[in-house]
């Protein structure tokens, strides 16, 4: 194995000062790839921090995790750093690329609605829900803060996916409408010949 001095990192230092750390991907000396670090004190006699015990997993760790949720048919749900740095995402290459999707945003005119959901989503502490658009389609999205992390969680879909199952619903209840309409009207019809 090898070894390095730790003493210098955020995680480390943070750690060291008795709280839990998790990172966003970040590159680790002896890695050839960017690591997420878990990072905890070590406790000794009278509460004293001692040491540090601290974990790296590969940068795609928690997109394999959320690769299975999906909204609709091409909805995903996605997490991104206090930055906007993506932490896990379906496609692997944004963590492996350490993707800014606020970044990104900032520098297309065209997605002005997404840059705008994503930094209410980052500054936002509170579960919330907004619509933007991209490459001319409309989408949902639904966002929240993870305590534990400070990451933000984002589920987002085309709106016409999320607005399926109400549509079809909509329509049966516009058929089932009509259908009873005309049996009523039938129904009246014949009462009222019968009766000339």
């Amino acid at each position: 194995g090898r070894t390095f001095s730790a003493a210098a990192a955020e995680w480390f230092r943070i750690a060291a000062d008795g709280k839990g750390f998790v990172s966003e991907p970040i590159s680790v000396p002896g890695a050839d790839t960017r690591r997420i670090v878990f990072a905890l004190p070590v406790y000794g006699g009278g509460q004293t921090v001692t040491g540090v015990l601290c974990a790296f997993v590969s940068h795609g760790f928690f997109s394999k995790e959320i690769k299975d949720i999906t909204v609709g048919h091409t909805g995903y749900c996605a997490a991104f750093g206090l930055t906007g740095d993506t932490v896990a995402h379906p496609d692997g290459r944004f963590t492996e690329n350490a993707a800014n999707m606020l970044e990104e945003a900032a520098q297309n005119s065209a997605l002005s609605s997404f840059k705008d959901l994503m930094t209410t989503a980052l500054e936002s502490d509170q579960v919330g829900v907004g619509r933007y658009t991209f490459m001319g389609t409309p989408y949902l999205a639904a966002y929240a803060s993870m305590n534990s992390t400070a990451w933000t969680v984002v589920v987002k879909a085309p709106e016409q996916e999320f607005m399926g199952a109400v549509n079809v619903l909509r329509r049966a209840v516009i058929m089932t409408g009509v259908t009873v309409a005309l049996v009523s009207l039938l129904v009246i019809i014949r009462a009222v010949r019968r009766f000339v």
